[in-house]
Formats: C-alpha cells, structure tokens, sequence
C-alpha cells in the first residue's frame, strides 16, 4: 500500500528486525554511498517510474484484467460472498487505479528523502530547440554531483511536469519528452528558471 515506504527497508540501518536487518542492507547501503552508483541507481530507478510503470502503461492490463472475469463477479459472490457484493469488487479496482496513478510520485518523493536533491548547485540551464514540439535537450551547469529535480510550471503557477536526472559536476544534458499541451511555460531545475514555449 502506498503508506509503506519500501525504501526504508532497502537501506534499513537498524536492530535486526523483520522485514529488515542492517546486514541484509549492508551491500546496497554502501553502493549508494559510490556516486556512479548514486548517477546509474537515479536514472534507472526514475526512468522505470516513467516507463514500465507509469499509470498509463499499467491501466490496459487492469482494464483487460477486469473485462475478463466482470462477468463471473456475481457468480464469486452468489457462491463464496467474497467479495460481499459487485459494488465492493468495483470499490477495489478504482483502489488499484489510484494506487498506481499514485505510485510514481510517491515512489520518487521515497527515494528524494534519501537522497536529497541539491537545489543550489545549480548555476546555468539551457533547453534546446526551444521553441519544441516536445522532444528537448536540457543542458544543466552544477558545481555539485546529485540529484536534481526538473520541474515545469503553466503560466497559472501550477506543476505540470516533474522529473528528477543526477548530474555531474560540470555541463550535463538530459532528453525529454513534454506531453504538455502548446503554450508557454516555466522550467525550474534548483534555483535557476528558463521559459519554455511548446508549439
């Protein structure tokens, strides 16, 4: 469920308890110490999120899941009263949906709590071509190694966009795909802010 952070217990560091022992976190607590380690767990951990298991690519196979067997519910509760009623049975696949649309958010603040992004590193950015049509080259200047997060803003203020790269220290560049409708926006990476416009 999403109140169980499973973070925590991948760099679990204390009194050997269940479902965590500080020995069986031991090898992974001291790779994320190493900073390649930190890059290549970063963006593979977030490319996941935006990938396999996005809400959009996980809801087909809930959708056709429930289309398959919708039809033998009633019999299930008629025979076994598990669950208690239809309605009961739909009550739990909307939980699932909203678990997974969710999931990616939640999964991303886990993994930034360990590893705190580093908002004032950030000297210099630049996003190419701009104007785009979606598909942008971001280029980030930092005088730190860590995490950074990419955040797009409508012309309102609000957060339409977030995504987190670990950067170098030095010029980095990171590819994009901004499924925002055309307009004008604000990119924010740490404490520097660019214009983008979507045509």
């Amino acid at each position: 469920h999403l109140e169980w952070n499973a973070f925590d217990y991948a760099v679990y560091d204390g009194d050997d308890t269940y479902p965590a022992s500080r020995t069986s976190t031991l090898l992974f607590r001291k790779l994320l110490a190493n900073q390649d380690f930190q890059k290549r767990f970063t963006n593979r951990y977030k490319n996941l999120i935006n990938s396999l298991f996005n809400y959009y690519q996980v809801k087909p196979y809930i959708d056709a899941a429930k289309r398959q067997i919708e039809d033998e519910i009633q019999n299930q509760v008629e025979r076994f009263r598990y669950p208690n009623n239809l309605n009961n049975w739909k009550s739990a696949i909307a939980k699932m949906n909203d678990y997974f649309l969710r999931r990616p958010t939640i999964a991303l603040q886990e993994l930034l709590t360990y590893l705190p992004p580093q908002e004032d590193a950030v000297s210099e950015i630049g996003c190419i071509p701009n104007p785009t049509s979606g598909l942008v080259r971001l280029t980030i200047e930092t005088s730190d190694p860590g995490i950074r997060i990419i955040s797009i803003y409508n012309l309102m203020g609000e957060l339409v966009f977030n995504d987190i790269t670990y950067c170098e220290t030095g010029n980095n560049e990171v590819e994009l795909w901004l499924p925002m409708p055309a307009g004008a926006y604000v990119l924010r990476i740490g404490n520097q802010s660019a214009k983008i416009v979507i045509k």
